[in-house]
């Protein structure tokens, strides 16, 4: 590949110049006679000049001292002065200027202004407009490089300005104007310096290190990288490690070798893989020709020694020839598609796996309306997934802030992998709370599975959400219409709201929440949380002193004193159904039915509450006369989450 030469050298003459100043002002311009700008320092000088072999009159920028005179930066470089008739000026209103003695209007003009300007040329080689009133820049020629990065210019996005500051080749040696070469950053993905030829990207000379996974073969060959993951090296499908035991013990450089290895003679096809970093560069063919993906398959299906290929719409159809794919990095939103070439049989195997993930998102979709989002989409909403956009985290996994590219704003659960919920399981818990519709609840919105990956997408509160101080429960179960209860080996939720027996054995049932309830209402009538609760005169908690004070005939002391006008008969209502709901069996505790009647009655025969589940009290005599100890005690500890918003 012919290499570019962006740096140019010019011989040209330059007249003596007639004084020595680096400021232009409105009433003093610069004439093309002689006349220069000099930088303090006399480093950098700018004034009139004409390249090789024409007649052509610019304004450039060289180096004082330079003997053959390199040229830094044109002003004019796409519209020439015809004679030395030019003079560069600035204007009143801020504008930098060249014009001809033929004609007032410009030849060339900035996109400056400026009250009481000055043009003056800096010691670091930058010609700037400065406003006399606040001093301020108001515009420089580091912002418009020509084919020369001096020290102190950036090449770039300016993220405020959208500014896109690049380097593009003069057309010729003798020729200043815009070339077909040019040398930027490249911000998608992981930000590369790209060199082009006009549209046409031709290669990546560079790639600022972010990441490991900017090490160059950090998982060794046909190995990738994907810093998303907990293991960031990784086979991709159909590929094993070739060396096992060095792999656990996190040493990835020597790579993954295919499963099943291939010979001219083997049934092969292709996989894709998206979002990639395509392979090291230096040993591809590119079919510069205009070809679908269709006739680049065939062309690296037909040739044995083919290993991968893949269809840029800027280079064409890219073939990989080595057995080795080298440097291969996996993103989450960006990269390309590479289709990687194995065996038959692999391709076969791994047919299962994916058909079941989509029967299953198939079944999610028959069983409730809902939209399934992309996993790039959420990653790009939630920029992903950083800490930045985190709200909260319950026991089912954290919960971020996330924009659309529609722009509206959704929160976003992404449950833990830890839990151990499958796809059955997340299904039954979007079926339901996708049923629940209340002005007072927040809606679902859709949901998203990508392998291990589960999330849910929430209409996003400003605000946050009440239950922030009531409850984070994130626990989904579906039996069947005969069945009372279920047992799971999993307990998955927020402690403090489970009930005894879901916690300690797993066993759940209609009653489980009846308990939780019953956490909620003694938590809004005290303002506080069972879990964290603290009393100056017990260690116990908020069922517990609630639990005390029934017993010692002071109930409404449970109540919040910041709560004024309390209506003492229904405090006294909510005290005991909420008792009641929270009792240790969960036979005692009454029906969600009963307990809506209960509560709105006016005057209901209420039973009187036993001990509540996880009660936490003192040792006594009576539980075990051999001990001496009168240390508080809980029959079970539970701590698991933080209590924080969705």
């Amino acid at each position: 590949m012919t290499a570019v030469k962006l740096f140019v050298v010019l011989f040209i003459f330059f007249p003596n110049y007639s004084s020595a100043t680096d400021t232009v002002t409105p009433s003093k311009p610069l004439l093309d006679d002689g006349q220069t700008l000099i930088s303090a320092g006399e480093v950098f000088e700018l004034g009139f000049f004409s390249p090789t072999n024409s007649v052509n009159r610019y304004v450039g920028l060289w180096y004082k001292k330079a003997p053959q005179g390199m040229i830094l930066w044109v002003a004019n470089r796409d519209k020439p002065l015809k004679d030395s008739s030019g003079r560069l000026s600035i204007t009143q209103t801020g504008k930098v200027v060249i014009l001809n003695n033929q004609s007032s209007t410009p030849i060339w003009a900035s996109d400056s202004s400026a009250k009481n300007p000055t043009l003056q040329l800096l010691s670091t080689g930058n010609l700037v407009v400065k406003d006399g009133g606040s001093g301020k820049l108001v515009w420089q020629s580091f912002d418009h490089p020509c084919d020369t990065l001096i020290a102190g210019m950036k090449l770039g996005w300016n993220l405020e300005t959208r500014q896109n500051w690049i380097l593009s080749s003069w057309n010729s040696p003798n020729d200043p104007s815009t070339g077909n070469y040019t040398y930027e950053v490249d911000p998608r993905g992981l930000p590369q310096i790209i060199q082009r030829k006009g549209s046409e990207e031709w290669v990546s000379v560079y790639t600022l290190q972010k990441d490991q996974c900017d090490s160059f073969e950090h998982c060794g060959p046909n190995g990738v990288c994907n810093v998303n993951l907990d293991l960031i090296c990784h086979c991709p499908t159909g590929f094993v490690p070739k060396m096992p035991r060095d792999w656990e013990r996190f040493d990835w450089g020597s790579g993954c070798v295919p499963k099943t290895k291939l010979n001219c003679s083997s049934e092969k096809g292709f996989k894709k893989f998206s979002h990639y970093k395509l392979p090291y560069g230096l040993k591809f063919l590119a079919q510069r020709t205009v070809l679908s993906i269709e006739d680049c398959k065939e062309i690296c299906l037909r040739n044995c020694s083919c290993s991968a290929y893949a269809l840029s719409g800027v280079s064409g159809c890219m073939l990989w020839f080595d057995e080795d794919l080298i440097d291969m990095t996996e993103y989450n939103v960006g990269g390309q598609d590479l289709y990687i070439k194995m065996a038959a049989s692999e391709l076969a195997e791994r047919m299962l796996p994916n058909q079941e993930e989509e029967q299953h998102s198939d079944a999610l979709t028959e069983d409730v309306e809902l939209p399934l989002f992309d996993l790039n989409t959420i990653m790009s909403a939630t920029d992903n997934f950083s800490t930045g956009n985190k709200i909260g985290e319950g026991g089912f996994g954290p919960v971020y802030m996330a924009v659309l590219p529609t722009g509206q704003e959704v929160a976003v659960k992404r449950l833990s992998k830890d839990s151990g919920q499958g796809v059955i399981e997340f299904k039954n818990e979007v079926i339901l709370i996708a049923k629940l519709q209340h002005r007072n609840l927040v809606r679902l919105l859709g949901c998203c599975i990508h392998r291990e990956e589960r999330m849910l997408i929430y209409e996003y509160m400003p605000n946050k959400s009440l239950d922030l101080y009531l409850f984070n429960f994130g626990l989904a179960r579906i039996f069947g219409g005969d069945q009372n209860e279920v047992t799971t080996k999993r307990v998955v939720g927020t402690y403090g709201y489970m009930s005894p027996e879901y916690a300690i054995d797993g066993l759940f049932s209609v009653k489980s929440d009846v308990f939780s309830f019953g956490v909620m209402i003694l938590e809004i009538l005290s303002g506080k949380r069972n879990r964290g609760f603290q009393h100056s005169d017990h260690d116990l908690n908020l069922l517990g002193h609630a639990w005390k004070l029934w017993n010692e005939k002071r109930p409404l002391e449970v109540v919040d004193v910041l709560v004024k006008d309390v209506n003492e008969s229904e405090a006294m209502r909510c005290i005991q159904v909420g008792l009641l709901c929270v009792q240790k069996r969960p036979e005692d505790r009454p029906l969600m039915s009963a307990v809506l009647f209960m509560l709105d009655s006016e005057n209901p025969s209420l039973p009187q509450p036993k001990q509540p589940g996880f009660y936490v009290g003192r040792v006594s005599s009576e539980v075990d006369s051999s001990s001496s100890c009168n240390q508080p005690f809980t029959s079970t500890e539970l701590t698991v989450t933080r209590l924080q918003g969705r």
